[in-house]
């Protein structure tokens, strides 16, 4: 709701600043994400720090992100030139887009076992098996797995 996430899970947070940095520290790799989603981070951690940040606009002289595209496969053709390994980190409709491009092999999907009341939804990935969970826990009352979701 209001452009924010409604919960805060510590380890998740952990696990995705973990999974999106680069292992060598000489190499940067990329996120792609969509305007709402960089206007969500609060502004004393934008850009994500030790990774280039691509952030899909309409009006990229309004966006202060280092690197701005207007559309998927724009944004998608300047991460290859840019970086290393490549992620996506939403909003919805960003997501959609990278579901359907074939470079899209994984999913690095954090699934919470609650419903929440909510004005945006990750998209549909039933056509998505489930690979491996890497990691699951409980925290302040909220159960969650991070699993790797691969194409059937």
């Amino acid at each position: 709701m209001d452009n924010q996430l409604p919960w805060r899970l510590k380890a998740d947070m952990l696990w995705f600043k973990q999974a999106t940095i680069a292992q060598n520290p000489k190499q940067e790799n990329v996120i792609i994400m969509g305007r709402k989603t960089w206007d969500s981070i609060p502004e004393k951690f934008r850009p994500l720090a030790r990774r280039k940040n691509i952030v899909i606009t309409r009006s990229p002289e309004k966006c202060q992100a280092p690197y701005t595209a207007q559309s998927f496969e724009q944004a998608l053709k300047l991460a290859y030139s840019l970086g290393n390994e490549v992620f996506v980190a939403g909003g919805g409709s960003i997501y959609e887009l990278a579901f359907k491009h074939p470079d899209c092999k994984k999913l690095l999907i954090t699934e919470i076992d609650r419903n929440f009341q909510c004005d945006s939804f990750f998209p549909d990935y039933s056509l998505w098996k489930k690979y491996k969970t890497i990691a699951s826990g409980n925290e302040d009352g909220l159960a969650y797995s991070i699993s790797i979701y691969q194409p059937e």
